[in-house]
């Protein structure tokens, strides 16, 4: 396990020199077809309004009812109440690219920090990988520890996570 989750891997957000990305990788584009085949059931192309909240949800976003009748207002032209895969697809990819990347960041701190201390320790790490199923040393960890440690206290504060999370380019 890495701060990384797989080498190579690239997000949509701003580079170092705070310009996004404006296209989707090859791993994005199979995410975003399988959650719709997931729900496309029959085969037909289309899905549900309702399951096309779900599909959303399933890639993190959790849009309000206010934002459906929006997005089915712009793509359901004939009135079924479905969505097409194209447009399925546009409305997902232009999410994703315009996904805060700072906030982004911070909810992956989230998931990682203690909530007494705000911090990512030795400990946390290995709660992660376990919960994971992620068969990763203790070494292996302290020694990400260590590599985003700037202040070298042994844990990883909120700001270094934000500091090494965009220098992998995940962000």
């Amino acid at each position: 396990m890495k701060w990384q989750t797989k080498p190579g891997v690239r997000g949509s957000a701003p580079s170092i020199t705070g310009r996004r990305r404006r296209e989707l990788t090859e791993e994005q584009i199979a995410e975003i077809k399988d959650a719709f085949t997931i729900f496309d059931t029959n085969g037909t192309g289309r899905i549900e309004a309702r399951e096309l909240k779900m599909v959303l949800k399933a890639l993190g976003f959790d849009p309000s009812t206010d934002e459906m009748y929006s997005i089915m207002s712009m793509v359901d032209k004939d009135g079924f109440g479905t969505v097409t895969y194209d447009d399925y697809f546009k409305i997902v990819k232009t999410k994703i690219l315009d996904r805060d990347p700072a906030e982004e960041i911070a909810k992956a701190f989230k998931l990682f920090a203690d909530v007494n201390t705000g911090t990512i320790s030795l400990k946390d790490l290995r709660r992660v990988a376990d919960e994971l199923g992620e068969v990763v040393s203790d070494e292996e960890l302290a020694e990400m520890i260590k590599e985003a440690d700037r202040d070298n206290d042994g844990v990883v504060s909120e700001a270094e996570f934000m500091k090494i999370m965009r220098k992998s380019n995940l962000f």
